[in-house]
């Protein structure tokens, strides 16, 4: 049986729920958090993975190329379980939170149930505060100091912690799906028929002619995404 191993350079911390330790992997980066639990085979027991995020919002995820059975547990701020639901490996639907949610913990599924957690339930151990990426929301320069280099920093560090593909880069005719659960076209997946430079070096957008229908596009709509809002359809 293959046991979780750790993928290099994350780590691990210790959680409680009630009576309940917990081994957690961190992910708190954007590829981390992208990869996710991926291509594992098994959880040791009494391990999983917590999803540290940069701010507090509704959030999905979903199972793409996961083969373990999770359930996962949404998170506030101050660490109060949300909701829990348990995940179907390679399920493409979004699993969402009910509320905004700073944290994510992805155990086996049935874990929680077993154990006796329950939403409204305090998980601790948590790592604290905003600033984990090393954006320090303190330490910004005084409104005299601030530069457009500056702002466009800032600007493209909180934006990349809103999509959950940052390393794709998609060429005419590839095929790519929408990865943005806060995108109102979420889930449409297409064939690649543009790709435009946006002013300065602030990124490029994808245009992209839709093979799929949905809530708001049908088959045949031009869409235009950026970047960071696509990764490669399977």
């Amino acid at each position: 049986m293959h046991s979780q191993k750790l993928r290099a350079g994350s780590s691990r911390i210790s959680l409680l729920v009630k009576d309940c330790s917990i081994q957690a992997e961190v992910a708190d980066n954007p590829g981390a958090r992208f990869h996710g639990l991926m291509q594992r085979k098994s959880l040791d027991p009494g391990c999983g993975m917590l999803f540290v995020f940069p701010d507090e919002v509704r959030r999905s995820f979903w199972m793409k190329e996961t083969y373990i059975p999770l359930s996962i547990a949404y998170l506030n701020e101050q660490g109060v379980i949300l909701n829990i639901a348990d995940m179907e490996p390679h399920n493409l639907e979004g699993v969402k939170s009910e509320g905004a949610a700073a944290y994510a913990l992805e155990m086996s599924r049935g874990w929680f149930d077993q154990n006796g957690v329950y939403p409204g339930d305090q998980v601790s151990g948590l790592p604290g505060g905003f600033d984990r990426e090393g954006i320090n929301l303190y330490l910004m320069p005084k409104k005299a100091e601030v530069s457009e280099r500056l702002i466009r920093k800032y600007i493209r560090s909180i934006l990349g912690e809103s999509f959950l593909s940052h390393t794709y880069e998609p060429t005419v005719g590839d095929a790519v799906v929408n990865t943005n659960p806060k995108c109102k076209h979420y889930q449409s997946a297409g064939v690649v028929v543009n790709i435009n430079d946006l002013s300065g070096d602030s990124g490029k957008t994808i245009v992209y002619r839709t093979t799929n229908d949905g809530e708001n596009w049908t088959e045949g709509d031009l869409l235009e995404k950026t970047m960071d809002q696509l990764e490669a359809a399977s």
